[in-house]
């Protein structure tokens, strides 16, 4: 996706992965997971917002540690960066980033 501006300006943004739950029964949910990225080349000014970053799929869930993350604590946990630095790949260096 973008945003475009009147004078040109052109942001992009990665929209992260979506899941929605109690279509047909239970609660209405909406959680995002994975990565959004937006990039302001302009301005030299990279973002990536990591949602829920300990989620698994239900699938890997049932082979993986049962250890909770707090993304599977909160469906509203997310953390990231903003940064001068395109490559700066959040997700792969979380917890190394100053």
């Amino acid at each position: 996706m973008y945003i475009e501006f009147e004078d040109g300006h052109r942001i992009e943004i990665r929209a992260p992965k979506s899941q929605i739950g109690g279509v047909m029964m239970g609660d209405r949910t909406f959680l995002q997971f994975d990565t959004l990225t937006i990039k302001d080349e302009r301005n030299g000014l990279f973002s990536e917002i990591l949602f829920n970053p300990e989620k698994k799929s239900k699938l890997s869930s049932l082979f993986g540690s049962s250890k909770k993350g707090p993304g599977e604590e909160r469906a509203d946990y997310f953390e990231g960066v903003i940064s001068m630095n395109e490559g700066i790949d959040y997700k792969k260096n979380r917890g190394k980033l100053k």
